[in-house]
């Protein structure tokens, strides 16, 4: 950035002289981004990454996880893949997500200040329960695919024994006046759209 000044002065008989002063500086533009966003893992996924930039006069970029002493902990891990004078890229590596959490980057200035981006991370699950788990006589028992809820619309699908029920694709699957013969292992499948595909636990009927 150059600035220039300009001095009128006036010397004998109103003749007027012009002064230039340049001065040269440093400037910076400061950023803070953080992607994505935020984002939905599912329980037990293998790997989740985020990367938090800065760009300025960075002094230093940390990263820091809401309710730990030491984010580096459970599956955590950072590491810098960028790192100059006017930039520096922190990544931020999750594995076997079993939680929510909130992860937070925050950027100091070496010309003094400092601002922070936070990063949610929400764990999806999914279990079956059911309103009657024992056959004493034909009833209708009524199982619920308990999912966890989020901006992201899931599909479903109901299978009995390892086999996929035809036309069940809906949070509830009800079997009509079950007897003891419809006793044996169901379990939902849950799909978040972008996030993936996540098969809650067998759900016994006895």
């Amino acid at each position: 950035l150059k600035c220039k000044v300009t001095y009128n002065v006036s010397i004998q008989n109103s003749f007027i002289q012009e002064y230039v002063h340049q001065h040269s500086t440093k400037f910076y533009v400061r950023e803070l981004t953080s992607s994505p966003p935020s984002q939905y893992s599912l329980v037990g996924s293998s790997s989740e990454m985020f990367n938090c930039t800065a760009k300025g006069d960075v002094q230093s970029l940390v990263w820091t996880v809401e309710g730990r002493t030491d984010p580096n902990e459970n599956g955590i891990s950072v590491s810098l893949s960028t790192n100059t004078s006017t930039e520096v890229v922190s990544d931020l590596s999750i594995t076997n997500t079993v939680k929510d959490e909130v992860f937070i980057c925050t950027v100091t200035y070496t010309l003094g200040g400092s601002e922070s981006e936070n990063v949610t991370l929400k764990a999806l699950s999914a279990t079956v329960t059911a309103d009657n788990t024992t056959f004493n006589s034909p009833a209708n028992v009524t199982l619920t695919c308990d999912y966890t809820s989020s901006s992201l619309t899931p599909t479903f699908s109901w299978s009995y024994e390892g086999n996929v029920i035809p036309s069940e694709t809906q949070s509830t699957y009800t079997i009509l006046s079950s007897v003891g013969t419809d006793s044996g292992l169901y379990n939902c499948t849950v799909n978040w759209p972008t996030v993936g595909t996540l098969v809650a636990s067998d759900f016994e009927l006895f």
